[in-house]
């Protein structure tokens, strides 16, 4: 008994205490890091961080013991101050980004459904005449939808600088966990900033791939609105000169600087396995009857291919 008294062997309650907050602070068990989580956790460490302010530890320091509280108190005190600023600014980025996202894929969502409805105005239909809308309003409906498109562009740029900042702060949180935890020679760990900045790149990821897949297919179908203009000029003009034509507003979607992890190819492969299926097959049938020329054909595989990738822009 008298070795656990004696200097050196035992801890007092009063560091003992500070050394058991500290360890409680740095618990962060957000299994769901959703905004209204982090909000909950922030004001759990203002409460403690309140609470340490109305403590004077810096006026009579007579002991090393007494000092080695006080630096403790110290530490809790700075981490706090430093972590709580850090979550008050990551829920008013992470909210900012969310809404983006939601603003973004509602957004597109009603781009698709103009882009489809456009399509049908001059699609084929079962008794081989076009649809009810004339090509000029159509062609001039398509450009407008393009230029809609451009500020999209900038939307999704203003909701990928919102995921920039998010992804600087959760960063920032995660190292500042981990200094203090090593400096105190804990295993505790902070893992739910990580998960939240995966779910942040994936919602990104949905967007960006929603809204290039729309600007592709937009420029494709006005290229086929030119095509078929000029095959109602030329008197079904022939297969090199429409192949031209549709070349010639075709978007390729390697050439976008933002898509990233294979996003491209995966539209391909989309658009080359049941549109390719469902084009063969409705070739077949039709070449029994009347062949078609390659507008009407492209009319065809447009119509497959457009319901596949909007499809593709609403998943997840």
């Amino acid at each position: 008994m008298s070795q656990l008294r004696s200097p050196g062997h035992d801890v007092p309650l009063a560091l003992a205490l500070a050394d058991s907050l500290l360890l409680c602070v740095l618990q962060e068990p957000l299994s769901d890091p959703s905004v209204p989580h982090i909000k909950s956790l922030l004001s759990r460490l203002e409460s403690v961080s309140h609470t340490l302010e109305k403590a004077d530890i810096g006026s009579e320091v007579t002991e090393d013991r007494d000092s080695a509280l006080s630096d403790k108190v110290k530490l809790i005190r700075s981490y706090l101050q430093q972590r709580t600023g850090s979550l008050c600014r990551l829920v008013q980025v992470q909210g900012d980004f969310e809404a983006s996202v939601k603003d973004m894929l509602e957004g597109l969502d009603g781009l698709w459904a103009q882009l489809e409805e456009l399509h049908t105005g001059v699609t084929l239909t079962k008794e081989g005449s076009r649809g009810h809308r004339d090509l000029a309003s159509a062609r001039t409906d398509a450009e407008s939808l393009f230029a809609v498109l451009g500020h999209f562009r900038k939307r999704l740029e203003c909701c990928q600088a919102h995921l920039k900042d998010s992804t600087q702060l959760l960063q920032e949180l995660t190292w500042s966990h981990t200094h203090i935890s090593n400096s105190v020679s804990s295993s505790s760990e902070s893992v739910w900033p990580e998960l939240l900045l995966q779910s942040n790149i994936e919602q990104f990821d949905k967007v960006q791939e929603s809204f290039f897949s729309m600007e592709q297919q937009t420029c494709t179908f006005q290229a086929h609105l030119e095509g078929l203009g000029k095959e109602d000029q030329d008197g079904h003009a022939g297969p090199l000169a429409h192949a031209n034509g549709a070349h010639s507003c075709s978007v390729s979607p390697q050439i976008s600087p933002h898509l990233h992890n294979g996003r491209t190819s995966d539209v391909e492969r989309r658009n080359s396995s049941p549109a390719s299926t469902s084009v063969s097959s409705t070739d077949a049938e039709t070449e029994t009857d009347t062949p078609l020329t390659l507008c009407e054909r492209s009319a065809l595989q447009f119509s497959s291919t457009i319901g596949l990738l909007r499809k593709s822009g609403r998943r997840k």
